[in-house]
């Protein structure tokens, strides 16, 4: 049988909404009675009954985390830090993994607004209809916090200032003697793609770089996309002395491919990546990477929306929120002075 805050209260001769306080921590009820309530209740096996509380209250005190796709390491990491930071404030996290596939982050919206989320944090596949449906959503009540940076939107924005966190890549680069230097990544569709792929080419710009040192390449996202661009750059004779690459996980695939040519890195050719993975650390060499506060942005997007939830505010009635978090060039081991 279910143990209820009346079983606790009776057994302990206290009120029902002392033992109900006592359970949230609140600071009205003394620390003594507070340790003697929660002790009982792990005892007597009593979990809350959040349906009862959610009627109560209105909300159901979960988030809903519609992200591109759970293998690829960057959502993976970001899902696990906002639901660290949703369980600071007592809540629960539903994740839907969209596969990249509009149509599927279409659903997965809406099945969260269904199960009555008290909102959403998204990073989107930015499908205009799903973006216009977002909004919508956001007018009706229901918080919406984007992680992309896509202009003259009327949501939440916490972004990464994606283009000078290349630039400062570049930079650094070019300051060691590097001038020919690859870019391999996706096609540039999304904002984030759109983005690193601009710091690349601002800084071209800048260091009057000829065509003959510009070095793009970009395909279909994929973790193979590094490793076969590389390969192909290679048998064509058009050696940079470094790449940088779209994210991590790119990367990785350049350097096996550097590897397999029979080249090393950094001594042949350097590679830089970006996101700032764990798993940086366990390629040989380390990977020098344009690092995404990962955490700081979970938090951020957390913290955003439980203010909107808090304070029931929509869009429409208030200015949507643009806070931009600076990436950090972690300098690793993958990168040296060119030969020549």
């Amino acid at each position: 049988m279910r143990v209820t805050i009346a079983d606790i209260a009776r057994q302990l001769n206290l009120a029902n909404s002392t033992v109900s306080r006592a359970l949230k921590d609140d600071p009205r009820i003394s620390t003594e009675v507070r340790e003697q309530v929660k002790e009982l209740a792990r005892q007597l096996g009593y979990r809350p009954n959040l349906v009862a509380r959610s009627l109560v209250s209105e909300r159901t005190f979960s988030i809903g985390l519609v992200i591109n796709d759970i293998p690829w390491s960057f959502f993976g990491e970001l899902a696990q830090h906002i639901q660290n930071a949703a369980e600071s404030y007592q809540y629960a996290t539903l994740i839907y993994s969209s596969g990249n596939n509009p149509h599927k982050e279409r659903i997965g919206i809406e099945s969260l607004v269904a199960r009555r989320s008290d909102g959403l944090i998204v990073s989107a596949h930015e499908n205009m209809e799903n973006i216009h449906l977002l909004e919508q959503l956001s007018r009706e009540g229901c918080p919406v916090i984007l992680l992309n940076n896509i202009p003259a939107v009327s949501l939440d924005i916490v972004g990464v200032d994606n283009v000078n966190g290349n630039r400062s890549a570049m930079q650094y680069l070019a300051d060691l003697g590097h001038r020919r230097i690859a870019y391999i990544g996706p096609e540039p569709v999304k904002s984030f793609e759109v983005e690193r792929l601009a710091g690349y080419e601002q800084f071209c710009r800048q260091f009057q770089c000829g065509e003959e040192l510009r070095m793009v390449f970009t395909g279909e996202a994929s973790p193979l996309l590094g490793y076969k661009a590389t390969l192909s750059l290679l048998e064509n004779n058009h050696t940079p002395t470094a790449v940088l690459a779209y994210n991590d996980i790119i990367a990785l695939g350049v350097i096996r491919a550097v590897w397999e040519s029979g080249l090393r890195v950094p001594d042949d050719i350097s590679v830089v990546g970006a996101d700032g993975l764990a798993l940086c650390l366990t390629a040989y060499p380390p990977l020098t990477t344009v690092a995404v506060p990962i955490r700081e942005m979970a938090v951020k997007a957390v913290e955003l929306l439980m203010q909107r939830i808090q304070a029931n505010e929509s869009i429409g009635r208030t200015t949507p929120a643009r806070i931009q978090l600076l990436p950090e060039l972690i300098i690793r081991q993958s990168v040296s002075v060119p030969r020549s």
